[in-house]
This record gives C-alpha cells, structure tokens and sequence, in this order.
C-alpha cells in the first residue's frame, strides 16, 4: 500500500498499489536502506518492484521490474521489500498469496513525484507549521505520522492514520489538513493509483524549517 515519503536530508519514497484484498501491518520505510555511498556520489532514482505476499504476510521473491541504473540503489530497494510485513489476502475465509507490485525512489534534499503529490505534503507541512499543534512538544519530538490516502471511484478521498507519532493533537491535525488541502481532490484524480501512505517526521522538518 501506498506512498512513503520521509522528509530528511533525502528522502525516501515507497508506493505500493493498494487494494482491499491485502495491507501492510505497519508503514514501509526505506530511509535506513539510502546506501551511503549512493549519497555521497549524489544518485538518486527510483526502482519497480514485484513479489508475492505470502499466506504468513511476508514477502517472497521480490524482483526488480524497473532498475533506477544505479545497482546499489535497486539492491537497496530489494533488502528493504524484504522487511515489509502484510495483512495477508483473504478468500473463502483462508489466507492466501497473491501477486504484488511496489516502486521505492530514492531522492536527495527533497521528495521528487508527481506535482499534485508534492502540493498536497506542502499543504500539510505547512498547515500543520501554522497551527498550535508544534508548539508544546519538545524540541527533540521525533514522532513520525504515517497517513492513508484511499481513492474509489464515486468516493470522496479518504485520509486515515496508519501510523501515529505519539501525539494524538500532532496525528488529528495533520490529518485535518490533508483532508482539508485543495490539492488532495487533485491527488486523487491525477495518480494511477489506488492508495498511498504520507509519512511526516516532525522533529525533521523543524530542523529544515518545514521545507
């Protein structure tokens, strides 16, 4: 499921195509994958994966669809697809395995996607600068807030927390503001996909003065 973005000194992006019959267990991160020396030398691309979610929810036999042109970016791609866990598919009241896809990107100083992506985390990030909701955590607050944006034909977008940074007020606001981002309906009519995941690490973006 869904889009990972972790805004640091590079990010890191995970999409993943979302579907009713299986969800991941907890966000997926790949920001502890970026090799270091893929940094230092200034790569960055994204890498197309697929695999099967076993009957157990793991991840069997990932494979690289699309390489980045960066070995150690698509090597990093594939170690890190095989920590992800799922709530396997279910069919006739058994778990079974079905087929997956996912694509990570591996970006320097800023998430790099589609436009309407991009407007809506600026129009979290700074909804969220604005409010109160900050201001009496303390400075070393690292919670990370993992939202769900589920898009269905017919639907207005849904905006779900998946992963929660500790702060109920910090997760209701942001929350809040993806549903209230005039670039959300955009998100939702211009991605083709399903589903995505936003992952916001605050005490970060403080740091960066929520850049």
């Amino acid at each position: 499921m869904g889009y990972k973005a972790v805004f640091a000194a590079f990010s890191v992006m995970v999409i993943t195509a979302f579907a009713a019959h299986a969800e991941p267990l907890r966000a997926h991160i790949c920001t502890d994958d970026y090799p270091t020396e893929a940094v230092q030398a200034g790569h960055q691309g994204q890498i197309g994966l697929a695999f099967t979610i076993t009957a157990e929810g793991t991840v069997q036999d990932p494979h690289i669809l699309n390489s980045s042109g960066y070995p150690e970016l698509d090597q990093a791609a594939l170690a890190c697809v095989q920590n992800w866990r799922y709530k396997p598919a279910i069919r006739n009241n058994v778990p079974v395995a079905v087929p997956w896809r996912a694509s990570v990107s591996f970006g320097l100083n800023a998430p790099f996607e589609h436009p309407a992506l991009l407007r809506l985390s600026s129009d979290i990030r700074g909804c969220v600068k604005n409010s109160s909701a900050l201001d009496r955590l303390p400075a070393g607050f690292y919670g990370i807030t993992d939202l769900t944006l589920v898009f269905s034909p017919n639907r207005p977008p849904e905006v779900t927390l998946l992963g929660r940074s500790g702060d109920d007020e910090l997760d209701s606001k942001a929350a809040e503001c993806a549903r209230a981002s005039p670039a959300l309906p955009d998100v939702a009519r211009e991605m083709n996909t399903p589903g995505w995941v936003l992952s916001f690490n605050w005490g970060i973006m403080r740091q960066m003065g929520f850049q």
